[in-house]
C-alpha cells in the first residue's frame, strides 16, 4: 500500500516540528520506512504572528535548504501550511498562496476551544469562495457537537491517524467515513524520534487496509493537479 501522509510538520525550521535538515531527513526515513510515497509538508500559519507574504518568505526559504539536503529515494513532497483560522479570514490578502502545492486545498485549522458562531461564518465563506477548497485538520481534535456543526458545511476533512487508536474517536468519525467526507490521512509528525510513528500505524491498523486504500484515493484526487516540491 502507498501511504499518503497529508499533514506533516517536516520543513526544517519553519515551526517547531523540525530544527534543521538532518531532522528533516530523519522525519522523512521514518516515514519512507511507514510505507508513505507521498508527504503533504504542513509547517503552522498563525495569521497573529506574521502576514502571509511574510510566511511565504520564510518557507520558500526553509523549502529551499529542505530540497537541497533532501536524498534521492525520500518520498514525494507537497507544500502547503496547516492554517489557523482567524475572523474575516476569507477576505486576507493572497490567502489562496497557502495552499498545498500551490492548487486549491486549503489545510484549516480550528482554534482551541469550542466553535464560535464567528468563526462557523468565517469556515462558511471560506467555503463559499470558487478558488479554495477547504480540508479541516484534524477533525478527531474537536469536540463532537462542532465537528458536527463544521462538517454540515461542504468541505473535507483530514485526521490524525494516531487518534484511531480510541474506539471512542473511530465511534465519532464514523459517519463522516461512511459518507467520504474525510479525504486524508496526516502523521502530523513533529520531532524525529525513533518511535514517533508508533501511534500512527497503531491507528491505521485499526481503520482496516480497504477503508485506508479508500481515503488515499480521495486524496490522491486532491493532489492530482498539485506541484511536487
Amino acid at each position: 500500500m502507498e501511504r499518503i501522509d497529508f499533514h506533516s510538520h517536516i520543513l526544517p525550521g519553519a515551526d517547531h516540528g523540525s530544527d534543521g535538515i538532518e531532522t528533516s531527513r530523519l522525519q522523512l526515513s521514518l516515514l519512507k520506512e511507514a510505507g508513505v510515497k507521498k508527504v503533504v509538508v504542513t509547517p503552522h500559519f498563525y495569521p497573529e504572528e506574521r502576514s502571509v507574504a511574510q510566511f511565504l518568505k520564510m518557507r520558500t526559504a526553509c523549502e529551499e535548504r529542505l530540497k537541497e539536503g533532501l536524498l534521492k529515494d525520500a518520498p514525494e513532497l507537497y507544500v502547503g501550511a496547516e492554517v489557523l483560522v482567524c475572523v474575516g479570514m476569507e477576505k486576507m490578502e493572497r490567502l489562496e498562496e497557502l495552499c498545498i502545492g500551490g492548487d486549491d486545498v486549503l489545510l484549516l485549522e480550528m482554534p482551541f476551544g469550542r466553535l464560535t458562531d464567528k468563526i462557523f461564518y468565517t469556515i462558511e465563506a471560506l467555503c463559499a469562495r470558487t478558488d479554495l477548497r477547504v480540508l479541516l485538520a484534524h477533525i478527531d481534535r474537536y469536540h463532537k457537537d462542532d465537528v458536527e456543526s463544521v462538517m454540515s458545511l461542504p468541505l473535507l476533512a483530514q485526521v490524525n491517524a494516531e487518534s484511531l487508536q480510541e474506539r471512542k474517536t473511530r465511534k465519532m468519525l464514523e459517519p463522516y467515513f461512511e459518507k467520504d467526507r474525510i479525504a486524508a490521512l496526516g502523521s502530523d509528525l513533529h520531532g524525529a524520534k525513533k518511535d514517533s510513528l508508533k501511534g500512527y500505524l497503531k491507528g491505521l491498523s485499526k481503520l482496516g487496509e480497504e477503508r485506508e486504500e479508500r481515503i488515499y484515493r480521495y486524496s490522491e484526487q486532491l493532489l492530482q493537479t498539485a506541484a511536487i516540491l
